[in-house]
């Protein structure tokens, strides 16, 4: 019998792209106070929407400020990672959560910069519908998942094992292979606008079944 419901948090419970315009804007904010120089919001958002995820600071200020590069970079990156974001549930995700079985523990397993991922949680207000809230950043990165760790942890916090337990989140490259070594039931959610789209690499990591959002996952759920 399922006892606890453990979800992801970036393109799970809320669009990962959305932290990443609120993070652009106070970066922007930051560097328009700091210097003058304004429009690193609309050039940061310009080069993620084009598909590209990394060093996007970097080729944003070679455009509005390159003199600046060295100087500010760092502590762009800075702000980005440590501002309070102004994100949103997904309203699926809300009505989960708000409707689900009570019988169901629920907990947090995400991976992140630690102070990162809690501003995150503080600001969609999870605290009120998450019993355990597991950051592998508290401990490193060479804990993220797949590292079992996580999921260790979670079931001595949520007194849950192998089938008694599920895992809801987005990334089959790293999220169910551990999970699923350890007997939970596994939930992809696949959000059209979600930021890492990837195939599982094995059929170890793909999930048991795949979801557009969590629409109906509380009758799902109750089929395990």
């Amino acid at each position: 019998m399922l006892k606890a419901v453990v979800f992801d948090l970036d393109d799970t419970l809320y669009l990962e792209r959305d932290f990443a315009t609120s993070g652009f804007r106070a970066a922007d904010e930051w560097l328009k106070n700091e210097t003058g120089v304004s429009g690193l919001a609309s050039v940061c958002q310009t080069i993620f929407d084009s598909g590209q995820r990394s060093t996007i600071f970097d080729k944003a200020l070679k455009l509005v400020s390159p003199d600046k590069l060295d100087q500010y970079l760092p502590v762009l990156i800075e702000v980005y990672r440590d501002h309070f974001p102004t994100i949103s549930l997904a309203d699926d995700a809300k009505h989960f959560l708000e409707e689900r079985s009570k019988s169901w523990l629920i907990g947090l397993l995400t991976d992140g910069f630690a102070a990162t991922q809690r501003n995150k949680i503080s600001a969609l207000g999870l605290d009120k519908w998450i019993d355990n809230v597991v950051c592998t950043g508290d401990w490193g990165k060479q804990y993220w998942k797949p590292h079992p760790r996580g999921y260790i942890s979670l079931e001595e916090r949520l007194d849950s094992e192998g089938a008694e337990m599920v895992y809801v989140a987005d990334n089959p490259s790293k999220d169910f292979v551990s999970a699923k070594q350890r007997g939970w039931h596994t939930v992809q959610v696949v959000r059209p606008l979600r930021v890492h789209i990837a195939e599982p690499p094995s059929a170890q990591h793909a999930a048991e079944i795949v979801i557009s959002d969590l629409t109906g996952l509380n009758d799902c759920l109750e089929q395990l």
